[in-house]
Formats: structure tokens, sequence, C-alpha cells
């Protein structure tokens, strides 16, 4: 009897002091109760410390300490995402258990359970969620046991819905992204203007699939898939502003001179196949370049992509900034620059054309052009607006570790009325109308090229 309680108490480490920061394996029991020891600091700065559940050479499960042949070392160290330090010894450590009733277990190996334990002493998690240092413990080098707050709840609660809302948003969207395609793929009259337009409404479709599919879906997809996903959604986004820069490039040419008004039919075509070469060779090598990198670069580095890690798309944090943010926000900077040459431009072929007869082929083009542009001076203004708040709602998330709840409703209506407003300036319009209605009616009286029925030249249809 005396003997079993005697075996009962040495396995829980009640019978005799157990030494916590001791590295000698072949001393204490096969498993302890960690609550039934005061908290061991085993030499590291106060301020800095960091708490293991166990002492060396013990792994935390089922609110027990047991002896498993785990790794302590090495713990690597961060300030923010950024790699400073392992830590190496016992003694840069204090040792006990975390005073909460309820807990949750990470592992850093796993996509989803990243933990950077900070150089203060906190941890950092995904979604820029802070932990107070004494709000957890580290378990081995690969794990951590935090506790489980209110906080926490809120926090992941919140951010979950957040990401539901932007992709409601978007959803509203794909149907009228997807309707301004179609008109433009169904009516005859495909000027450059045109084909350029519907590049760009279909780049931003299938970005918007493959993101809302990739944040709503609850099905975990293989790495290979999750990677694909992720490249895709950055080729199509990134095509998409190339198309716009592709437009607004065109337009300053055309004001400017440099390739006149109108245009015949080939060199419009040469200048098309140019600028797809451009829209999706440049794309291609970025995702090229971002794809070696995450290959074969540092993963430490703050200029890894790390896509595909925790989630299948780039991480938050600098990934977002280097490789989606950066580079988009150059070509708005760009598109900005073209639309204000392209404004004085037009001020200056205004004042040439004001003596022009009603009649006069040039003053007709003109107008054309010029209303081309008030177009894409709105959708400019649009796109800019849409994307302002994305990076607004980003930096927050990523600098103030929490965003206000008018940005992300903000940035939701946005998403969701984007659309709508690309289909109604550019699709409710009486030439589109005409052009349509001219389609259908086509194809209702079976006719042919054949038959006689003359068409209008490329050139001399303008997208107004």
């Amino acid at each position: 009897m005396w003997s079993r309680i005697f075996l009962v108490q040495t396995y829980l480490g009640i019978a005799s002091a157990l030494d916590l920061c001791s590295t000698d394996f072949s001393t204490g029991t096969q498993a302890y109760q960690p609550e039934k020891y005061d908290a061991r600091n085993c030499g590291c700065p106060e301020v800095e410390c960091i708490r293991k559940c166990c002492r060396p050479g013990y792994f935390f499960e089922r609110k027990m300490c047991v002896r498993k042949n785990v790794s302590d070392f090495p713990m690597p160290i961060y300030n923010d995402y950024n790699l400073v330090k392992s830590l190496g010894d016992i003694k840069e450590f204090s040792v006990s258990a975390v005073a909460c009733e309820k807990t949750f277990s990470l592992n850093r190996t796993r996509r989803n359970d990243r933990f950077f334990v900070q150089e203060t002493g906190g941890l950092l998690l995904l979604g820029n969620v802070s932990v107070e240092k004494s709000g957890y413990c580290v378990n081995g080098n690969t794990n951590v046991v935090v506790c489980l707050t209110d906080r926490l709840r809120d926090d992941d609660s919140n951010e979950e819905e957040a990401v539901i809302r932007r992709g409601y948003g978007m959803i509203i969207s794909m149907p009228f992204l997807l309707l301004t395609f179609l008109v433009y793929l169904i009516i005859p009259e495909k000027n450059l203007h045109r084909k350029a337009l519907m590049f760009y409404v279909i780049c931003l479709l299938l970005a918007y699939v493959l993101l809302v599919t990739s944040n709503l879906s609850k099905y975990s997809f293989p790495d290979v898939t999750c990677h694909l996903i992720g490249y895709f959604i950055m080729f199509f986004f990134l095509g998409s502003f190339l198309w716009m820069n592709v437009m607004c490039i065109d337009m300053w040419l055309t004001f400017s001179g440099a390739r006149g008004y109108g245009g015949t039919r080939s060199t419009e075509q040469k200048r098309f196949l140019f600028y797809c070469l451009y829209a999706v060779g440049v794309p291609a090598m970025f995702i090229l370049f971002v794809f070696l990198l995450n290959t074969y670069g540092d993963e430490e580095s703050i200029f890894h992509p790390k896509l595909g890690r925790n989630k299948c798309f780039l991480e938050d944090g600098y990934p977002q900034l280097f490789y989606l943010y950066l580079p988009m926000a150059t070509l708005i900077g760009m598109n900005i620059i073209l639309f204000i040459l392209t404004a004085i431009k037009i001020q200056r072929v205004k004042m040439e054309t004001a003596m022009l007869k009603q009649t006069d082929s040039r003053k007709h083009n003109y107008e054309g052009d010029k209303q081309q542009f008030n177009l894409y001076l709105k959708l400019l203004f649009a796109m800019g607006v849409n994307w302002t708040t994305e990076v607004i709602s980003w930096a927050a998330l990523w600098k103030m570790q929490s965003v206000p709840s008018w940005i992300w409703y903000l940035t939701d209506l946005i998403n969701a009325l984007y659309g709508i407003f690309i289909f109604f300036i550019f699709v409710f319009k009486k030439k589109i109308w005409q052009s349509l209605k001219k389609r259908l009616l086509w194809k209702s009286s079976n006719c042919t090229l054949s038959s006689g029925v003359s068409t209008p030249h490329v050139s001399d249809i303008k997208l107004t």
C-alpha cells in the first residue's frame, strides 16, 4: 500500500525536489505535474526571459510534463517577423507552465501554426496577434502552448469574419465583371481599347475567383495546388494592372501624336500584339522570379515571399509589401503620370481642333478619343480608391495589429461595388447596346460577311 503511494508520488514529482534547469536526463521522473513546482529562472534576464513549459527533455501534453526524446534547442527568436538570433542553452530560459484553464498548441512546422517568439519575451502569431510572455510557454523547439483568452477568441473571430465579408464583396462583383466581358466578347466591333478592357476585366475576375476560393474554402489544399493558386492569384492581379497600364499608354500615345488618331487595321493589330507580350510577359517573368525566390531563397529573410507557407498566397507583412502592393503602387503611379500628361495634351489639341469643321474626321476622332479618356479616368479613379483602402487595411493589420471596423466595411463595400461600377460605365452606353443589338440581329437573320453587308473599319469604332 505505502509502496504504491510512494511510486505515485515519485511519478508526479512530489516526493523529491526536481531541478527544472538541469540538463542531466538521467535524473528525474518519467512525468511530473508542472503546477506542483514554482517557476524557476535558469539565468535569463527577467525583462526578456522566455518561459519553457517543462524542464529540458520533457514535453507538455495533457497537463503533464512527460519525458520524451524531443529537441529543446535551438529556439529561433524574432523581432516582429525578422529572425535576430537563436537560443541554444537552458540558461536563457525560465521554466514553468502557463496558469490558465484552457490552452491550445501550435507547431511552427505546420503552415497554419507559424509563431514567432519575440526577443522581448512575447509571442507573435499569424495575423499579427500578440501574446504576452505570461500567456504562453515554449514546448520543445517547434511548439508553444498558448492560453486561450477572450481576446484571442475575438481576434480570431473578427479576422475570420473580415475574410468572409471581403470574399462576399468580391462575389457580388463577379457576375458584373463576367457580364462586362461577355458583352464586349459578343459585340462585333472590337478596337484595341475594347480588347484591352476585355483582358483587364477577365484577369480581375479570375483573380477574384481564385482568391475567394482560397479564403472561403474549408478544404485544405495539397501543397502543390496551394502554391499554384497563390502564383495564379499574383499573375492575374498583376495582369489586370498591366492591362490598365496598356490602356493608359495607348491613350497617351494617341494624344501625343506618336500613333495619330485612328490608324489602319494592320498597325493596330501589331500594336495589340506588342501590348499582349507586355501585359502577359511581365507578370510571367515576375512570377518566375517569385517562384525561384520562394523555392531557393533564405526563408528567414524579409525578402522571402513565404508563398504557400501559412496560406495559399503571400504571407502577411513584408512579402505582400514587396511582391503585391509595391508593384501595384508603381503601376498606379505610372498610370496617374500618363493621365496627367494626356490631360495636358488634350487641352492643347482642343485648341488646335476648335476651328475645325464638325465634318472634319480629325475632330471626330479627337472627340471619340477624348470620351475614351474620360471613361478610363473614371476607371483609374475607382481602381485607385479600391486599392488605397486595401493598402490601408493591410498596413493597419500589419503594424497596428488591429483594423478599425469602419475600414473593413469600407473595403468590403468598395469590393462589392467595383464590378458594378465597371459594368455601368462600360456597358450601359448607347453605342454598346446598339452594337449588341446589331450582333443579335445579325445572328437571328443568319447573315454572313460574304452576303455583302459592310462592317465598319475597326479603327473607326470608338469606345464611346
